[in-house]
């Protein structure tokens, strides 16, 4: 942890020193904002979108905004990212444009949360309803990453079975959906910024099937 710690720190030291050579070229938000509302795809292919503070401990990460910035922004070149936009104050209609744009295939989502839905600005969102948007548009899936800066409690159902992560439908892929498991803060995201895909353990898996099996005996 010591030494995740002090790479982190140098590598947010090398971004500043750098004058952001580390980190993709950024369209500032209200040009890309422009560029939506006059139809034009923004040349970005990754937005990070922050939701608001909800609770007033949230509003001590404000000045240190531009160290998350950078850091997750460096971290996502590392992953072939080339462009990126970030938005403060995230709404599920931030969210949606971005799943709607084809150029954008990498999408990071920050703020409150849990394992299946995401606290936008302006209200809740599942994974379901996420789901039901891309049906409904016909919306091809994309092949980047989703990554979740949320917590990620409530993984699993009492019953044993597990909750489809949030972001999932937006990706050709299940391993490309990115999250925590547990109750993480703003230092996971600036020390872990692209967290390992993490399946189910294995005795979930077989308590799953198990209790499959007992039901269809039943029958």
């Amino acid at each position: 942890m010591l030494k995740k710690t002090l790479c982190s720190l140098l590598l947010g030291s090398s971004v500043l020193l750098g004058s952001g050579c580390a980190t993709p070229e950024k369209t500032g938000y209200t040009k890309y904002q422009q560029l939506q509302s006059m139809q034009i795809p923004p040349s970005v292919d990754t937005v990070i979108l922050v939701a608001e503070p909800r609770d007033i401990y949230e509003h001590l990460r404000t000045p240190v905004e531009w160290i998350y910035e950078w850091v997750v922004a460096a971290a996502l070149k590392e992953n072939g990212v080339k462009r990126y936009t970030i938005t403060f104050n995230a709404t599920t209609h931030d969210l949606f444009n971005a799943v709607e744009n084809p150029e954008i295939q990498t999408i990071v989502v920050a703020g409150h949360g849990e394992w299946d839905h995401w606290c936008a600005s302006d209200t809740d969102i599942h994974e379901y309803q996420l789901k039901q948007f891309i049906e409904r548009n016909h919306i091809p899936k994309k092949k980047g990453l989703f990554i979740r800066h949320t917590c990620g409690a409530d993984r699993f159902r009492n019953d044993g079975s597990e909750k489809i992560a949030f972001g999932t439908s937006v990706m050709d892929n299940i391993t490309k959906t990115r999250g925590y498991d547990f109750l993480s803060s703003p230092f996971d995201y600036i020390f872990n910024p692209i967290p390992e895909y993490k399946p189910a353990p294995i005795k979930i898996q077989y308590a799953i099937i198990n209790k499959y099996v007992e039901s269809f005996v039943d029958k």
